[in-house]
């Protein structure tokens, strides 16, 4: 399944940054790692990184705040959609399970 529902021109907006401000502003994922999944048409792996809700529900998204590109890439958005779109589907995938954030 390819992630249609985003324009490539929102996923592009990512600067792919070495030491993402992004990843390092959030303490419940790495968004970086699931943006360049997405960018690199890895949808599943990067709803792999997830779980089953998205983690983004109820945040204040620092990691937009702390973007290079600050108001350039809907990183909150851009996760809340992976999650709802290709989540369920992840769900059928024998052995799956969520890649936690690394430390």
């Amino acid at each position: 399944m390819s992630f249609k529902s985003l324009d490539k021109k929102v996923i592009i907006n990512c600067a792919l940054c070495k030491d993402a401000p992004c990843s390092e502003a959030c303490d419940k994922l790495d968004p970086a790692s699931v943006i360049r999944s997405i960018r690199f048409d890895n949808e599943k792996v990067a709803a792999g990184r997830l779980g089953e809700v998205s983690p983004c529900i109820n945040c204040a998204a620092p990691c937009e705040k702390a973007c290079i590109r600050p108001g350039s890439f809907p990183v909150k958005n851009v996760i809340s959609e992976l999650c709802i779109l290709v989540c369920p589907q992840n769900a059928i995938i024998p052995g799956n399970k969520r890649i936690p954030k690394p430390r």
